[in-house]
């Protein structure tokens, strides 16, 4: 498969290649990201601000789980360097991603894939999350969720594909949903967590969340559909 066909595949994603950023370099200035969320959202509480940022950037990480499993191919380059484009859809804001550098590299085996989710959740979604939950006095628990609904959505769609991709698409959330992944960065895996004992299909057919994404803080807005109640009907935050 071709560089330019697995990058017009990953725009899916809100991913671009070479594009010029807003914000390059995002996550080493998050306040500049809050203050954009806060300007694009009328979002006042940091913890809103820090929920609608993980659930667009969660497509970072989202889309090049998505290119391992279907392709075993893995993004060769610095994360870091990942720049914010602006943007709205339909009214609402919708920021894309810019991969400035790398490209799309074969996976060659199994300990390689795995080596390749770990480096995914550990090296760059786990530090982003603790440094937006550290700024914003947010739950990481929340934070992680948002990610979650997107993996989710994203590997029930590839156990629809073709054997070989479905049977690789299993394999790899069975890994992300096994305590010992999260060895050193969580006491377990939130992923399985947030499946509630439900197979994956399951939980995607029925979906509901096991934390506030604090939507209805945002104005104009109420809760989620997916949003967890207690018996006060009050949203859950943690």
């Amino acid at each position: 498969m071709q560089q330019i066909e697995i990058w017009k595949e990953v725009e899916r994603f809100n991913v671009l290649r070479h594009e010029n950023p807003s914000m390059g370099d995002f996550a080493l200035d998050l306040p500049s990201v809050f203050e954009l969320v806060r300007q694009r959202t009328n979002a006042s509480k940091p913890p809103a601000m820090a929920s609608v940022f993980m659930r667009h950037v969660a497509f970072v990480y989202v889309s090049q789980l998505y290119m391992l499993s279907k392709y075993r191919k893995k993004w060769s380059g610095d994360h870091r360097r990942i720049g914010l484009l602006d943007g709205e859809s339909n009214g609402r804001w919708s920021p894309q991603w810019t991969f400035q550098d790398g490209d799309w590299v074969s996976v060659d085996d199994d300990e390689h894939v795995r080596l390749t989710l770990q480096n995914i959740i550990r090296e760059q979604c786990l530090p982003l999350i603790k440094a937006v939950a550290r700024q914003t006095k947010s739950s990481p628990l929340v934070l992680w969720e948002n990610v979650w609904g997107y993996v989710l959505w994203m590997y029930t769609q590839l156990f629809q594909d073709s054997e070989d991709v479905s049977k690789q698409a299993r394999g790899d959330l069975e890994f992300l949903l096994k305590d010992e992944t999260w060895t050193g960065m969580e006491r377990r895996s939130p992923f399985k967590r947030f499946l509630n004992d439900q197979t994956p299909e399951e939980s995607m057919s029925n979906y509901s969340r096991v934390t506030c994404c604090l939507y209805y803080m945002i104005p104009g807005n109420e809760k989620c559909p997916y949003c967890p109640k207690l018996s006060t009907d009050r949203c859950l935050q943690e």
